[in-house]
């Protein structure tokens, strides 16, 4: 039997779709790219849509980011979607405290946990395309 860890003594077959011994796949990237791309475009319409509550220039950027996805296919896009991910969070923390509610607040410390979350992602697939540029 063929292990993913051999100290955790995971079979390989528990391993999520799209690694292998070494990390993540480059096709794992493109998939998150595609993802994160549709999830921008999706969320830069509905702020268009909804241009009485949400900014319509946020919806703008969050279109031309989740567009750009489609074209460059390189692991720095990663960081493009965390800092535009913080740059929300910071705005709406600042929104928050005009605010009487924490509605505002809470939505910017979950946008702030998935910053740190993309951004992460940022190594992993860098590595994978590194290997992948080698060979």
């Amino acid at each position: 039997m063929t292990y993913f860890d051999p100290d955790s003594r995971k079979p390989l077959s528990q391993v999520p779709k799209g690694m292998d011994n070494e990390g993540p796949s480059y096709e794992l990237m493109l998939k998150e790219l595609r993802s994160w791309g549709f999830g921008q475009i999706g969320i830069g319409a509905i702020s268009l849509i909804a241009s009485s509550f949400l900014s319509p220039a946020w919806g703008i950027m969050l279109i031309s980011v989740g567009l750009a996805s489609f074209f460059i296919k390189d692991a720095a896009m990663f960081t493009i979607y965390g800092v535009t991910v913080i740059w929300a969070a910071i705005a709406n923390g600042l929104n928050g405290l005009n605010s009487p509610s924490w509605g505002w607040a809470g939505f910017s410390l979950m946008q702030i946990y998935f910053a740190v979350r993309v951004l992460r992602n940022y190594a992993r697939f860098r590595r994978a395309q590194n290997e992948r540029e080698r060979t």
